[in-house]
């Protein structure tokens, strides 16, 4: 289902994984588990800007980008760190993401789309590996 839709629909939506657990944070360095795999090389080829700099700063754009979207209501963001949890919160005080630096984010991955596909195995939709597409 599409934000749109849902919007129509007036149903609520959630955000999972907004913070795509973090896989940025190695840089240009594949991360050891296949889990986070998948994220780490769809953010190495869509390049954001926001994601060099601080980690604090660069998680806090992504969870209030995650946001800002119309007609997300609410994200799942897990974690092992119980500091990360008042991390995140403080970084919501802030609100919702200025309108131009939303657009920047938004249309510089609408540019760089990266397939999604169905992984059976886990029952989610996830990023696929670059040139492999998952079956329905």
């Amino acid at each position: 289902m599409t934000l749109p839709v849902a919007r129509q629909r007036n149903m609520g939506v959630i955000a999972k994984r907004a913070l795509a657990n973090v896989a940025w944070a190695n840089g240009s360095r594949p991360p050891k588990d296949s889990y986070r795999y998948p994220y780490w090389e769809r953010l190495q080829k869509l390049k954001y800007d926001f994601l060099r700099g601080d980690l604090a700063q660069s998680a806090a754009t992504a969870l209030r980008f995650g946001l800002s979207v119309p007609g997300v209501h609410t994200a799942i963001v897990g974690t092992a760190k119980p500091g990360r949890f008042l991390e995140n919160a403080a970084a919501l005080e802030a609100g919702e993401l200025p309108g131009a630096l939303f657009e920047s984010i938004r249309q510089h991955g609408a540019k760089l789309r990266v397939p999604i596909g169905w992984d059976k195995s886990k029952k989610t939709l996830v990023p696929t590996p670059l040139g492999q597409t998952l079956s329905s």
